[in-house]
């Protein structure tokens, strides 16, 4: 990976915030470029097979659209769900001279022999997936063997929760997630497996935590580390490695045989890679789908020949948007092109405020409202300075009432509480002179005599529309905290077992009789 190469874009530089890390930066982008050009945009719960999830609108004065994740409502229903079935997918790509891997659905509880029957009709490898799963999860690739097929298969039975599965023959090859709009291919993205590269100086334990250092400088990789978990230490095992071997400088190991990034993929930039007929293909297998307008297609690429493994009508869109190599490709704003072109003239890339989207999630999931509708600006850019104030005043105390002039000022902004006394303000407005009316603020009855020093400073980075509050874990919502309890939970389970592992070890050493021995000698030494 070439370091410091990636090239993000410059509006959606730290206005990701935690809320929508997880699994929301398609719906926040594309909701945040639409806020940004004066469009309405309102958030609500709404069923999504069955379950209750979060779908927004998007209006202009004569229209409004409906979206789920990355997917708009000019995608009908209809190409929604054939989407959703990989199999239909398969047999409307066949139809139209589509290349697919050869496959078949079975039930989880088909007798193992008719499966194997058609692993060997196929031919070794083959890939095994859920018909229904997502996120890579229990998808196992480039099976060469029957015990490897069969172990792969009592796996999803007894340890997941599918019933149906697909198994094709494994295709050599580059995959690459490409992102069609009508007629054109705008992004491709190569997904390289969780790896790690040796220095000859830190273990395999300690590069997968710098490794991990690095992911979370990453939006899309926020939330989504390389886990120590049971099919990675076998994996290992399986290549001749511990978590305690020091890899040669410049070895490169694989940590998983899957790409996806929530088990620790990294994306790749890789348009460039793309021929003509490749970008002609993926443009097809867009219009072979009926009612079917934009999405992302998962194809394998070797030289100038291609298969389609999937179609995806909501695909994530981070890996476009936050390349760990590359240059990022602007999807939102090609999204809010085609669905209200009137804003075409209206330019975002400069944009310095975001909207609050953690208070939105807030509201939908805790408060029993359904409905949330974010409110409108005048403007993209707005002028910003950062104020450090020394004061002997508890901040959260006087928040509500700052929060008020602010308002009152038409002023927006954040207030940190930092160390030794000292607070910092980050005030916005849309001229120097309204930012110059945040001193009467300070210089208030109220404050002024808690206040000993105040330093002015420019400030260049975005800055969220409304007015918070920031000290410490009070930045995050109560869904986050119980988000970030579970990972803490789950890190210090991956930690205990690690410990046990390790003192079992240590115990077995002590019963042994080298270790007997040793101690006989010890005693033999310290007694002379």
């Amino acid at each position: 990976m070439r370091k410091n190469y990636h090239v993000w874009l410059p509006q959606l530089i730290d206005t990701i915030p935690n809320a929508a890390k997880r699994n929301r930066i398609s719906m926040y982008s594309l909701a945040l470029e639409a806020w940004r050009r004066g469009l309405l945009v309102n958030f609500y719960t709404a069923k999504v097979d069955g379950i209750f999830d979060i779908k927004y609108s998007i209006s202009d004065s004569y229209k409004t659209h409906h979206f789920f994740g990355s997917c708009g409502d000019l995608n009908t229903e209809e190409a929604v769900q054939i989407c959703h079935d990989k199999v239909k997918t398969k047999q409307l790509l066949n139809k139209s001279g589509i290349n697919v891997p050869m496959g078949r659905q079975f039930n989880i509880q088909t007798d193992s022999h008719e499966i194997l029957d058609y692993a060997n009709e196929v031919n070794y490898p083959v890939v095994l997936k859920p018909l229904n799963a997502s996120g890579g999860r229990g998808v196992f690739v480039n099976l060469a063997s029957e015990k490897e097929l069969l172990d792969a298969l009592t796996f999803i039975e007894k340890k997941l929760p599918y019933q149906d599965i697909i198994m094709e023959k494994y295709v050599e090859g580059k995959e690459v997630r490409v992102y069609v709009l009508a007629d054109k291919v705008l992004s491709a993205v190569h997904r390289k497996p969780a790896h790690i590269i040796g220095d000859g100086i830190k273990n395999i334990s300690e590069l997968i935590e710098e490794k991990n250092e690095i992911r979370k400088k990453t939006p899309t990789l926020y939330y989504r580390p390389i886990k120590i978990d049971a099919s990675l230490t076998k994996r290992l095992k399986k290549m001749g490695y511990s978590m305690d071997d020091i890899p040669k400088k410049n070895e490169l190991i694989y940590l998983r045989e899957t790409s996806n990034i929530s088990t620790g993929g990294e994306p790749f930039e890789v348009t460039h890679l793309l021929t003509d007929s490749h970008k002609e293909t993926a443009v097809n297998v867009i219009k072979s789908i009926p009612g079917f307008v934009h999405g992302g297609i998962d194809m394998i690429i070797n030289n100038e020949n291609y298969s389609i493994l999937e179609v995806n009508a909501q695909p994530g869109l981070g890996s476009h948007l936050f390349p760990l190599d590359g240059e990022a490709v602007d999807i939102p704003k090609y999204l809010i092109d085609y669905y209200f072109p009137e804003t075409l003239d209206i330019k975002t890339a400069d944009s310095n405020i975001y909207f609050d989207f953690n208070t939105v999630l807030d509201v939908l999931n805790n408060t029993g409202l359904n409905e949330v509708t974010i409110g409108q600006i005048n403007k993209n850019v707005w002028q910003t300075k950062r104020y450090l104030v020394k004061a002997i005043f508890e901040p959260i105390r006087y928040y509500n009432w700052i929060r008020n002039k602010m308002f009152e000022k038409k002023l927006i902004g954040s207030m940190t509480k930092l160390d030794q006394g000292w607070i910092e303000f980050v005030v916005a407005g849309e001229t120097i002179e309204e930012i110059a009316s945040f001193y009467e603020i300070l210089n208030d009855n109220i404050l002024k005599k808690y206040i000993m020093q105040v330093k002015e400073e420019p400030w260049n980075r975005p800055t969220q529309y409304g007015f918070e509050f920031i000290d410490g874990y009070h930045m995050l919502s109560k869904r986050e905290l119980e988000e970030k309890i579970k990972d803490l939970e789950k890190e210090l389970s991956i930690v205990e077992r690690e410990l046990n592992r390790v003192s079992s070890q240590i115990t077995k050493m002590k019963n042994s009789n080298t270790w007997r021995l040793l101690t006989r000698i010890k005693r033999v030494i310290k007694s002379n």
